[in-house]
């Protein structure tokens, strides 16, 4: 290593010759002996050893698009909006899952309605049936020394005839009830059905829009594959952080 060192002296003394030659002001150069150290240009960012993530939120779609994004570097307050996603396929799925919901209690109001008037009908068909009993039995109490023995047979018949007609009134009544009971059953689990639907894309609208869980500075991240920060108009997938909040008062990690 010493070798490049005389060098340098000996092409400082002929410049100094030179310029004398010349009758220019000679200049001199001071060589001191020093070690030879190696310097390595690092290049990178600074991020917080602690951040808050905010990425794409878990979906039935797997892509969405950034409709509205922060400003890189902003100071934002707690609540405050920092991305909004596109939902209009969601509000147009939303609305149809309002539609379905409108059926729904539409259906169950009318199976209710329907069962209503089929129970009224059979507890009519009942209420005939047990006057009918009523008159058979009045006609049987009459004494057999009183009627005929064909009349007072007949009579008997009757009444069984009316008691068997007021026994079946109850059977179709008790069954118009339970066969009622279980469609209104099944109807409104189809409306509480329609109901979490629309509450599942009510909820997932709303988290479409990622707001501030705190004060701080927005810091918008790079994006995966482009190499460079988030912008409106991208296509992200769930999972992705898009921006992140970092702890200021903790310490900075090199990247």
């Amino acid at each position: 290593m010493r070798w490049w060192l005389l060098l340098l002296v000996a092409a400082c003394s002929a410049q100094a010759a030179q310029k004398t030659s010349t009758g220019e002001a000679v200049r001199t150069a001071k060589v001191a002996r020093r070690d030879v150290v190696d310097r390595v240009l690092l290049t990178g960012e600074l991020k917080a050893a602690s951040a808050i993530d905010l990425a794409v939120p878990r979906t039935d779609t797997w892509q969405l698009a950034i409709r509205w994004l922060v400003d890189d570097g902003k100071p934002v307050k707690a609540g405050d909006k920092l991305v909004e996603f596109d939902n209009s396929a969601f509000t147009k799925e939303l609305e149809q899952k309002k539609l379905g919901l409108l059926e729904a209690e539409m259906t169950l109001r009318s199976t209710d309605a329907l069962g209503r008037i089929d129970a009224a009908s059979k507890q009519t068909e009942l209420d005939q049936a047990k006057i009918a009993l009523a008159k058979a039995t009045l006609k049987a109490d009459v004494p057999a020394d009183l009627l005929s023995g064909r009349d007072s047979q007949e009579r008997q018949l009757e009444k069984k005839r009316a008691e068997i007609s007021v026994k079946k009134a109850e059977e179709a009544l008790a069954s118009q009830k339970q066969q009622q009971a279980l469609e209104m059953k099944v109807k409104q689990i189809e409306l509480d059905k329609a109901q979490r639907a629309i509450d599942a894309a009510e909820k997932t609208i709303s988290e479409l829009v990622l707001t501030a869980p705190r004060d701080g500075v927005v810091v918008i991240e790079n994006h995966p594959w482009e190499g460079r920060k988030f912008h409106v108009g991208d296509t992200v997938q769930p999972g992705m952080t898009i921006v992140t909040l970092p702890d200021l008062k903790g310490r900075a990690i090199e990247a």
